[in-house]
Parts: structure tokens; C-alpha cells; sequence
């Protein structure tokens, strides 16, 4: 009741004096003969305002942070110092309701620096959602797996075709990971239990705090040709943390004016510096930081990079914030932005690679037949987004094809992975039950093992075995490839080779004649055997075992 709490706020706040704190309260109660001496309800103010705080919305405590700077004067004027014998001071506070002779205690000094430290969290939080609301961002919310797992991975040069770096792989380790281990930490190192907010539970403290402050990457630089979705890699990052999302464009630095550009970037960064757990994306701001050996640039825009560079060092020194900036030219940027130790990362974003590319496949289908919405034109569609069909020639030999061996179009291709049924081609009817729906059963995952990669400029050529594990048994079926792959005139690369094929299994040596007259002679003389002991009265059951 949004309301209700107002209205409490407000009764509690005005209660509050001049000097920051709350009255003391009234006598618990009183005996006859001595007086109010035994027991007060006294209100020990860093105590209750630390507590509306945890309790409370940071919204709700917005009206009143005039009253949380009164306080906080307070503890401000009224640190307590006592020296201690061995020549040392002792700092912290004493209750206002005790006599003020005397040095500082623990449990008063414990609750005004929990105080402190919520004040300034609460201001922190506010100060973050006025920035955010200013720049047009998103606030913080519960961490949500959900985009980064839609999206689709691509490899990173020198990481292509299956065990190699690849961009989620990487950023995963080197950013998420870490920054949601920090998030788990205790500066102190100490250790949380079950339940205590830690990465996944359990205990989470002990770890070095420093050490994984400075393992933790703050900053990359996302740079790749159009359309490879950099945008959407830094959302799902913000998701995937939890953290808030602002995205910073050649519009805000240039929202007060072209005369006002280096004011309005002073400005900006600024703002940036106040926020805490958000990622910023600089999108498309190659602008502002251009190549300064360029003769042809103006010293206006020489002065604008290097202001850009000096404000970028300050927001990655300050390591409160993860930020990117996503750029289609990264040439074009100056050699300061790119070099080692500028930025914590810099990483290529490209077309989605095989791998998820086959995944999102089989995702489709498997929906597409199970709605029974799959036609023709569709999957010979989506054949071509894996595959060069409409493209050029493809060489396709099926791992199960039998009667039709190679497949010449998208839709006999398709028709081999959902099967004829589904792609209505009574021809393949018998031979094609759908691959890639393992005839109904699924294949709850695909692995890549290669045995060589080579490159030849457009064209490159992978041979190896993929592992299928079936998704009701669990079962693992290996098979064996050669793949080429081409670069299309579109810029993506899509497969024009794909030869498949079971493991060879030599085939049992042929039976001879003498091989059967050996074994007849055998069970005759069995029979014979077990015959005679049974008629010896012994033991005919075990002589038939033995035979």
C-alpha cells in the first residue's frame, strides 16, 4: 500500500528534530517507589533510519533525503575518539542517550556505520535511476537468462570450426563470470552461506576480493561489419548480469548543439561516472574518437578524440560500470582507443556460426513439424540459410540416404532432415524418416570433432566426426565428415560440400563348407554324449551344459 507507506514516512520524519534525531521515547512502564528508572523505548536513530532503508523502496525514502542528510551531519559531528593505553586512538560513536562521558562503544559504532553505509547506498540508487531516466536508459532487474541464451554464437578469428574461442565463450569467462563471482564476494573475504546471494548458492566467500576485482573485464570493443546484431550482444549482457542499460549515440553528445559538442561530452560522462551496475553501450561514436594522423581531420575533431579518450580512461579506471563501444569501422578509429591496455577487450562480431546456426535449425523444425506447419517453400528456406542452394551447385550425400544418395535442391535436402512426410515428397517416402528430428526421438545435442580445418581463401574444407546424442535414450551415434564451405555473394558462409557417413566396420570373414561339416559333427556328438551319461544315470543336465 504505496499510500500507507507515505503517509507512515511522513509521520516518522516529522517526528525528527533539528539535530538530525528522533526523540528518545517514553518509559516502558513504572513501579511505585522507582520512578522511570527501569527501562526507556529508546529510539537509537542510525539504528530505525538504517532500517526504513532496508526495508523500504528507495522511491519511498526519495521525499526524505533531506532528513537522511541531517542525520548523517549528525554522525559526522559526533564521531567519539578515545586513546588507549598503548598510545593508540579508538574512533567510532556513542549513544546519545547514554552520558556523554566516555569513549565509543561497539554496538553504537556498529549500527551508525551500517547506517552510514545504507545512506549512501540509497543515495547511490537514486542518483543511478536519475541518470538512467536523463539518458533515456533501463533500470536494473532480476538476471534473466533467456536473452543470452537466444542469441546466437560466432567464432572468433583463429577460433573457427568447433574447439576454438568463441564470442559468447569469451565474453562469458572474461566478463560475466567474473563480475557475477564480485558481485557474490565479500570485500572482506568472508565467507556467505547457502542462500546469502552468492553465483548459485552455496558458499561463495573466501575468495580473494581484489584478485577477482582485477580479473574482471569492464570494457570491450565490438567491432564487425553491419547487421551482425552488436546491439543486441550488449542487451543480452545487461540481462544475463542483471544490471541496468543505457546506450550513449552521436545524439546525446550532439543534443546541446554542434558548438557544444566538447561541453556536452564533459557533461555525459559525467552522468556515466554516477551510475553503478549498468552497462553502456557507445554505439557508432567512431565520430568522436577518429584517427588524429589523419591530415585531412580538423583540430576540432583532433581535440574531440582526445578529450574522448581521456573521459573513457576515467569511466574504466572508476570499474563501476561495464561498457562497449560497437563500431563497423574500427580502422577508422584512433590508434590510442585500440591499443592494448585501452580497453580490456576487443572483440569481432560475425555472422552466427554452424554450430548455432544448425542449433536454431533444429529448433525451428522441430516446432515447425510438431505444429504441422512445415511446407515446402519454407524449408527450402531455411535449407538456405545452412546450405549454398540458390546460391550455386551443392554436393550433399546424406549419412542414411539410400535410393536417392545426393540431394541437388534445398527441398530434397530437407526432405532428408524433417523427413518426406512432412515435406509431402512421396518419391523419398521409405527412405526418409527425418534426420534431424532422429525420426521423432530428437537429438538432444551435436558435437564437432575436427580432425583438420583448411583455408583457401573463399573456400575452406573440414573433415572429422560429429557425436549425436539421442534425446529420449540418450544413446550416442558417431558419424563422419567432410564439409567445404563457401562465402557466398551475400558475405555469409554457407556449406557447398557435405559428405556423411557411418563408421566402415569390416565386414565377418565368409563361412567355409569344412567350417559347417565341423560344427554338425559337433552337435551330433553331443547329442550322443548326453545321451550316454543319461543312460549311465549320471549327470546329463551338466554334460548338456558343457557341450
Amino acid at each position: 500500500n504505496e499510500k500507507l507507506i507515505r503517509a507512515a514516512l511522513a509521520a516518522v520524519f516529522g517526528e525528527l528534530g533539528g539535530n538530525g534525531l528522533w526523540p528518545s521515547g517514553q518509559p516502558i512502564f513504572t513501579t511505585r517507589g522507582r520512578g522511570n528508572d527501569v527501562g526507556n523505548a529508546f529510539v537509537f536513530s542510525p539504528d530505525l533510519l538504517a532500517s526504513l532503508i532496508e526495508t523500504l523502496p528507495p522511491e519511498a525514502m526519495r521525499p526524505h533525503l533531506g532528513a537522511v542528510a541531517s542525520h548523517t551531519a549528525w554522525l559526522a559531528s559526533h564521531v567519539v575518539e578515545e586513546l588507549l593505553p598503548t598510545g593508540g586512538r579508538l574512533m567510532g560513536w556513542r549513544s546519545s542517550h547514554l552520558p556523554p562521558e566516555g569513549g565509543p562503544l561497539g554496538w553504537c559504532t556498529a549500527q551508525a556505520v551500517r547506517c552510514a553505509a545504507r545512506s549512501r547506498a540509497l543515495v547511490r540508487t537514486l542518483l543511478c535511476a536519475d541518470v538512467l531516466a536523463e539518458l533515456g536508459g533501463r533500470p536494473a532487474s532480476a538476471r534473466d537468462l533467456r536473452p543470452w541464451s537466444r542469441l546466437l554464437d560466432s567464432d572468433l578469428p583463429g577460433g573457427a570450426g568447433g574447439g576454438g574461442a568463441t564470442l559468447k565463450g569469451t565474453i562469458e569467462g572474461k566478463m560475466v563470470e567474473p563480475l557475477l563471482a564480485l558481485a557474490a564476494a565479500d570485500p572482506l573475504g568472508r565467507p556467505r552461506l547457502a542462500g546469502g546471494g552468492g553465483v548459485g548458492g552455496g558458499v561463495s566467500g573466501g575468495a580473494d576480493f581484489a584478485a577477482l576485482a582485477g580479473a574482471a573485464s569492464y570494457s570491450a570493443i565490438l567491432f564487425g561489419p553491419p547487421g551482425t546484431a552488436k546491439t543486441t550482444v550488449v542487451a543480452a549482457i545487461a540481462a544475463r548480469l542483471g544490471w541496468g542499460l543505457v546506450t550513449v549515440d552521436t545524439s546525446t553528445f550532439l543534443s546541446a548543439g554542434l558548438s557544444n559538442v566538447a561541453a556536452r561530452i564533459s557533461e555525459v560522462f559525467e552522468l556515466l561516472l554516477q551510475l553503478q551496475d549498468v552497462v553502456v553501450l557507445f554505439d557508432e561514436v567512431e565520430e568522436f574518437a577518429l584517427d588524429r594522423t589523419n591530415p585531412a581531420l580538423a583540430m576540432e575533431s583532433r581535440m574531440l578524440t582526445t578529450a574522448m579518450l581521456t573521459k573513457l580512461a576515467d569511466l574504466r579506471g572508476a570499474r563501476r560500470v561495464a561498457f562497449f563501444i560497437a563500431t563497423n569501422r574500427l580502422a577508422s578509429l584512433d590508434a590510442a582507443v585500440t591499443r592494448p591496455g585501452r580497453f580490456d577487450l576487443q572483440l569481432f562480431v560475425g555472422t552466427p556460426n554452424l554450430h548455432s546456426r544448425m542449433f536454431r535449425l533444429r529448433v525451428r523444425l522441430d516446432a515447425a513439424v510438431a505444429a504441422g506447419a512445415l511446407d515446402v517453400a519454407a524449408a527450402g528456406e531455411a535449407a538456405g540459410k545452412l546450405y549454398g542452394y540458390g546460391h550455386g551447385n551443392v554436393l550433399f550425400k546424406p549419412t542414411k540416404a539410400t535410393d536417392h544418395p545426393f540431394r541437388a535442391t534445398g527441398e530434397e535436402a530437407m526432405s532428408y532432415f524433417v523427413g518426406a512426410e512432412a515435406m509431402k515428397n512421396d518419391a523419398f517416402k521409405g527412405e526418409d524418416a527425418g534426420f534431424a528430428i532422429n525420426g521423432g526421438r530428437g537429438w538432444k545435442d551435436v558435437t564437432f570433432r575436427n580432425h583438420q580445418i583448411e583455408l583457401f581463401g573463399p573456400v575452406a574444407h573440414a573433415m572429422g566426426d560429429y557425436v549425436f546424442t539421442d534425446a529420449t535414450s540418450g544413446d550416442k551415434v558417431r558419424v563422419e565428415y567432410t564439409f567445404g564451405y563457401k562465402r557466398c555473394e551475400d558475405g555469409d558462409v554457407r556449406i557447398c560440400l557435405h559428405h556423411s557417413s557411418v563408421p566402415y566396420v569390416a565386414a565377418p570373414a565368409a563361412v567355409t563348407e569344412a567350417e559347417v561339416l565341423a560344427a554338425q559333427k559337433l552337435w551330433a556328438d553331443s547329442i550322443a554324449s548326453i545321451s550316454k551319461v543319461y543312460a549311465e544315470e549320471g549327470d546329463f543336465v551338466a554334460a548338456a551344459g558343457e557341450a
